[in-house]
């Protein structure tokens, strides 16, 4: 069964990103577990510590990012709701 785990607090510099990403490691290097991590951050620092600065460039730019999905669906257009990742990212 699936588990959830937030890391959330209002106030700035407490250390967010780098607990959730280490989180995310020991679990997934200590127990095996698959970790999905999902960055709601507009800063996007969790998203570039796990996969790079050049590779969410890349994604922003083919229009393959969470602001994108939730733009579309907001404002009704797009087409991001019909595309699907060819793969995931996995951090180990």
């Amino acid at each position: 069964m699936a588990k959830v785990i937030a890391t959330i607090s209002l106030k700035g510099g407490v250390g967010k990103t780098t607990v959730t990403a280490g989180l995310a490691e020991y679990m997934s290097a200590e127990f095996g577990q698959r970790v999905l991590l999902i960055d709601l951050d507009s800063q996007i620092n969790l998203t570039t510590m796990m996969i790079s600065g050049e590779r969410w460039l890349e994604l922003d730019t083919n229009g393959r990012t969470l602001a994108t999905l939730f733009s579309d669906a907001v404002q009704g257009t797009g087409t991001s709701g019909s595309t699907r990742p060819s793969s995931g990212v996995s951090h180990r």
